[in-house]
Formats: C-alpha cells, structure tokens, sequence
C-alpha cells in the first residue's frame, strides 16, 4: 500500500512538473507575440504576408492594399502612415492599422 501510494504522489509530481514547463513556455511565448487588427475605410482589401494576425516580436510583415473595382488607394493611417499601396514593416508591438480608399473618378 505504502508503494501504491508512493507511485501515485511520483505520477502526480511528474504531471504537475510537465503542465507548469508547458505554462510557463506559452506564457514566454505569449509575452512576446503582437497582434496585428487590418480594417478598412472605403473598398478593398488588405493582404498580410504571413497571412496571420498573431506576430512574434520583431517579425518582418508585408502588407498590401487593393482596392475593388472604382475604387483607388489614398493612403495608410492608425499606427502606420503612408501613401504607398505596399508597406513592409517590423512588429514590435500590437498594432491597428487602416487602409483607406477613395472612389476613383475615372
């Protein structure tokens, strides 16, 4: 009996032990990950090479702007600024960005 439950304190321990490593590596993990939010005013579309929104920090980030049909670029705005359709970036920390478009009178 005695050994019964030496084993099971040992299992306990030993699961415990894995559970907190693997916790406290997505907490790491989780420190140093960036969100990046797109939205848009007007018509078009923003493309995020990598195609995600979760980011470890100091990740290279390509974003490109396209507009749909009558519809042009203007220009960036929220954490970046810019009047190029295309944006390369690196993430440092969580941000919101916008591209904006205008109708296009041709």
């Amino acid at each position: 009996m005695v050994n019964h439950d030496r084993r099971r304190f040992i299992v306990i321990v030993v699961v415990l032990m894995f559970l907190l490593s693997g916790c406290l590596g997505i907490k790491d993990e989780l420190e140093n990950t960036c969100t990046l939010t797109t939205s848009v005013n007007g018509e078009g579309k923003v493309f995020v090479d990598p195609p995600q929104d979760k980011f470890i920090q100091g990740s290279p980030i390509s974003l490109t702007a396209e507009p749909e049909d009558g519809w042009a670029f203007d220009f960036w705005s929220g954490d970046i600024i810019g009047t190029n359709d295309q944006k390369s970036i690196i993430i440092r920390k969580d941000l919101n960005v916008i591209a904006n478009f205008i109708q296009d009178d041709q």
